[in-house]
């Protein structure tokens, strides 16, 4: 009801996943006991303390370096410069959410300097309109899609190709500025870990409250 109702993604999906965690811990054990019913399990001879030992120190391992990642990832945007909200760079899998509402249009310029031509491409042609929506204010999307342009033209014939980007973006209620650097062909720039260069810095401030009298 919640998916039907409410536009939140997955979160009711992975509610409903997580109902296993109110479960007996051997749920799993009895499940592939009853499902897979395996007869030389029972045939199986005592392990001994040694390598009991030796297994209990690397599930330590194991956990330990789980653990770290759950803690480390989610606070990777640190690394990155500017604002995280903006640049959504360190955004994902991080303790991040229901803080920002973000509005922005975005169009494709597609430019042939072989042939001197210059075109609009429309992303509708090959996304939904909810698909449109979330990339215009996620770069690493509007990147992506950008070269899927690139791949498309390439299949039609034209070898060189250029794609630039008119993307405005508002955030939190802000005035709307340039997301993308438009003289940036995106079709030269590659996905990576490192900060990018070609997302415009935030510059518009958060509107001032107005004083009720």
């Amino acid at each position: 009801m919640n998916f039907q109702l409410f536009s939140i993604g997955i979160f009711p999906w992975i509610m409903i996943a997580s109902t296993v965690l109110f479960f007996d811990p051997d749920f799993p054990r009895r499940l592939i006991k009853r499902w897979w019913i395996v007869k030389r399990c029972n045939h199986v001879p005592l392990m001994k303390p040694k390598y009991l030992r030796w297994r209990r120190a690397n599930i330590c391992v194991l956990l330990s370096i789980y653990l770290a990642l759950q803690l480390l990832i989610p606070l990777r945007h640190f690394l990155y410069p500017g604002t995280v909200n903006w640049t959504y760079e360190g955004h994902r899998f991080s303790w991040r959410m229901k803080l920002l509402s973000r509005e922005g249009n975005v169009q494709f310029i597609v430019t042939d300097p072989v042939g001197n031509q210059t075109w609009k491409f429309d992303p509708q042609n090959d996304l939904s309109d909810w698909q449109v929506c979330t990339m215009a204010g996620r770069p690493d999307m509007i990147l992506q899609f950008s070269h899927h342009i690139a791949d498309k033209m390439r299949e039609a014939g034209y070898e060189k190709i250029e794609v630039r980007v008119q993307s405005k973006l508002s955030i939190n209620g802000r005035n709307p500025q340039l997301l993308i650097d438009p003289e940036v062909n995106l079709v030269t720039q590659r996905r990576s870990l490192k900060p990018s260069s070609w997302i415009m810095p935030l510059t518009e401030t958060l509107p001032a409250k107005t004083s009720k009298k």
